[in-house]
């Protein structure tokens, strides 16, 4: 059975996009990198409400600085200072991009893709993103329409940047396509029984894998021709074989 630290092998990319049909373990395998990581994990559901480590405080930012103090004392005499914590840089970067789409967003009515976007907003603004390493969206596309499904893509390019690792599992071909997902970002879940026990897997496809794949339509192109001894249309042929090199080529590009 594949383990969760197996597959924390497979997903090593600093963007971890799944794919697969429902029940194929998607959310499970979410799930468990939380586990594996919850003290520096953010984690939001198909709905934008979240998960985080329980000690985890939530935070005021007052200029470049988090502000958070001690909830059990509050109204105390005795209530200590609050504790404050400088922002670093990519944690202020996500935070100036969390502030932009706030100022975008259009309140039209109360739908639910708004509501959940400006949930996951709130959130992040209260939460101290100086300690956050991983963030993990389920179906982030859910209720969404395609301006907003913008915002989400933006902010998750926000967390690249800021060098943070993102983990997605989506239906969605048009949040991949905005998110110019590469095909090494790409995962595919899965489901099996072994041994009377649900095993959930995770794979993915090289360049290499592609590039192979490529080749064999190539050459099953060419294959034709010969079967066909010379009797088939060449220019459309000779078309589509230039369209296979090309992206053989692009396969093999980094």
């Amino acid at each position: 059975m594949e383990t969760i630290v197996d597959k924390l092998e497979i997903l090593n990319q600093r963007r971890n996009y799944l794919i697969g049909p429902n029940s194929s373990g998607k959310t499970h395998t979410l799930k468990e990198v939380f586990k594996q990581n919850e003290d520096t994990t953010l984690f939001f559901d198909e709905i934008g409400e979240y998960s985080f480590f329980k000690s985890r405080n939530k935070v005021q930012i007052d200029n470049n600085i988090y502000v958070y103090s001690n909830e059990q004392s509050r109204g105390q005499e005795t209530a200590k200072l609050p504790n404050t914590e400088e922002i670093n840089e990519n944690s202020l970067s996500i935070i100036k991009k969390i502030r932009d789409i706030q100022s975008k967003i259009i309140l039209k009515s109360n739908s639910s893709g708004i509501t959940k976007l400006k949930r996951i907003l709130d959130v992040l603004l209260t939460m101290n993103l100086n300690s956050i390493e991983i963030v993990i969206f389920d179906e982030p596309e859910n209720f969404l329409d395609e301006t907003n499904l913008k915002y989400i893509v933006d902010l998750l390019d926000s967390f690249k940047k800021a060098d943070i690792q993102i983990f997605v599992a989506t239906h969605s071909a048009r949040f991949l396509e905005l998110s110019s997902v590469r095909i090494d970002e790409l995962f595919v879940c899965s489901i099996s029984l072994n041994e009377g026990n649900i095993d959930y897997k995770v794979t993915n496809r090289t360049m290499e894998d592609i590039k192979d794949l490529y080749t064999s339509i190539r050459d099953n192109i060419k294959t034709e021709i010969i079967d066909n001894g010379h009797t088939t249309d060449f220019s459309n042929i000779f078309k589509k074989i230039s369209l296979v090199n090309c992206r053989i080529k692009l396969a093999t590009l980094k």
